[in-house]
């Protein structure tokens, strides 16, 4: 405590220090940055990311490693920043609130993220042909143009929704859109299409659920030359053809597969959709025909339904058929549509390990900047788990990084501390030996 200088207020003098001050040193979290920064600067995500906003680059890389190694709200970065050696690689980062709101608001810019789009489509995205497009709802409150009452899944709530088409063949992110909650998917493709067409991207087969199914999209499709799989919506009256047409033939040895530890019956018809030559696919998963059809009979005796009412809604249990422009092999159907998954898992792994969800903005151009965020985040992801594929999960790769340090002796002066066995096969398999 140093010596008593005054003994009725008890105050003492500061004591001093006997040890040596060897200039400023510090313990920072190194391993997950590293990783993530390294394997930035080896892909060719790297130009494309630099072009955007050029003066702002630290700011972008250091909320684009806190979306990927935290995932919690940007007001959260500058505690996070602080603690990691992101402050040593981008000490120029802005990251108090004002100045992420007004970062956002930049990144929102229609034109940053229109040039953006066309660079990366051109020359990074490595387009097969074959897209996947589906949709999300975002729930919030937030008062702008694009927060409107949707329905989606029997549930109204105020939403904005985010398109995103996923290239089917090597599972990236190709594009992706902000609509009003009250706009239906089935109103949005054509127009999704024709503005990737203005950036360079021209799908040459679609993949989609039931809600884009319509006269006039098939139409287009037909028109634009693009091919489609889809699923065909039960309320149609080819379906319920199909079904009657069906309902004798479909379940026999000829028809039966094997997909996914799932048997069906899938029966081809060539037929007319939307007044062209096209296919459906008539398909009877026979393990939810019997639990969909147990209940059925339940509830049908429970609700004093009539033996015609009975046997008039049975064919239509436990069947969903999807439809064509062009003829499937059987064994590839399957596979082929529920790539469609691609799209859901992308829009999972935004929500949940970039915590996409919920919405912290209050303009239309800071939510399009937020989202565009967590696109940049989620390229940069999807690219780093392929790269890891066969070894681990990209958030288990973080965490290991995690408990790697390195120590800091002056501005950038950083020593790393030794890697455990499981961050060394990390680095391994990323071809990162000798970081």
């Amino acid at each position: 405590m140093g010596p008593l200088i005054d003994s009725k207020t008890k105050e003492y003098a500061p004591k001093k220090s006997k040890s040596v001050t060897i200039g400023a040193r510090q313990i920072l979290n190194y391993g997950d940055t590293n990783l993530l920064w390294k394997s930035l600067q080896r892909s060719e995500l790297a130009d494309v990311f630099r072009a955007i906003l050029p003066t702002e680059q630290h700011t972008l890389n250091a909320l684009l490693f806190f979306k990927i190694i935290v995932g919690d709200a940007c007001k959260n970065a500058k505690i996070w920043y602080d603690g990691n050696y992101a402050k040593i690689l981008f000490p120029q980062a802005k990251l108090d609130s004002q100045r992420i709101s007004e970062f956002l608001l930049q990144l929102g810019d229609e034109k940053v993220q229109r040039k953006f789009f066309e660079t990366y489509l051109a020359q990074v995205a490595k387009i097969s042909g074959d897209v996947v497009i589906d949709s999300t709802g975002m729930p919030n409150e937030i008062d702008i143009p694009l927060t409107e009452y949707g329905c989606h899944g029997g549930e109204i709530e105020r939403e904005t929704r985010l398109i995103m088409v996923v290239d089917r063949v090597t599972h990236m992110p190709l594009y992706f859109r902000l609509v009003a909650g009250n706009i239906v998917d089935v109103s949005t493709l054509v127009t999704t299409f024709k503005l990737m067409s203005k950036l360079g991207a021209n799908p040459q087969m679609t993949i989609m659920d039931a809600g884009y199914y319509s006269e006039k999209n098939i139409q287009a499709l037909f028109n634009s030359g693009i091919s489609f799989l889809t699923r065909l919506p039960a309320g149609r009256i080819l379906y319920k053809s199909l079904i009657k047409q069906t309902n004798t033939t479909l379940e026999t040895a000829e028809n039966a597969v094997a997909f996914n530890k799932r048997a069906l019956f899938i029966q081809k018809i060539k037929t007319e959709i939307c007044e062209h030559t096209g296919y459906a696919y008539v398909c009877c998963d026979t393990k939810q025909r019997g639990q969909k059809m147990d209940k059925f009979i339940r509830d049908a005796r429970q609700d004093n339904l009539s033996n015609a009412e009975i046997s008039e809604k049975m064919p239509y249990i436990g069947k969903f058929v999807l439809v064509s422009d062009k003829e499937i092999g059987i064994d590839e159907l399957l596979p082929l549509y529920y790539t469609r998954q691609v799209a859901e898992n992308t829009f999972g792994f935004a929500k949940s390990s970039l915590n996409l969800l919920p919405l912290r903005v209050h303009s239309v151009e800071t939510l399009r900047g937020y989202v565009f965020l967590s696109y940049l985040a989620l390229l940069l992801s999807v690219e780093f788990q392929l790269n890891l594929r066969g070894l681990c999960s990209l958030q288990d790769a973080l965490s290991a990084g995690h408990n790697q340090f390195c120590e800091v002796f002056g501005d950038d002066d950083v020593i790393p501390l030794e890697p455990n066995k499981q961050i060394k096969k990390i680095y391994s398999k990323l071809n990162l030996c000798g970081s």
